[in-house]
């Protein structure tokens, strides 16, 4: 198969989108840590650290989801080609062009 060459799609995605990518991981993960501080303040009876917590929890996991889904569009704007498997009929691979 050769290789398309889409004007304006060298390095567009491959520094911005991964630094993007990896603060959006970064995040997600970060989310993880407020989930288990909210349930022990909660059990312990700390009703204000346990909705701070989980607000915390809430909107880096919002954040970060966000920020993943538009460096997900960001990278299907610059390599349109990595959609092929979806189109293959056969579901065998890309499509040959």
């Amino acid at each position: 198969m050769r290789e398309v060459d889409y004007p304006d799609s060298g390095d567009t995605f491959s520094s911005t989108g991964r630094a993007l990518a990896l603060l959006s991981y970064l995040l997600i993960v970060l989310a993880l840590i407020p989930i288990p501080l909210a349930l022990i303040a909660a059990a312990s009876g700390e009703a204000a650290w346990a909705w701070i917590a989980g607000g915390c929890a809430v909107a880096l996991l919002l954040l970060g989801g966000s920020l993943w889904k538009w460096q997900a569009h960001q990278k299907a704007k610059a390599h349109p080609e990595s959609r092929d498997r979806e189109i293959s009929t056969e579901g065998k691979g890309p499509l040959e062009i």
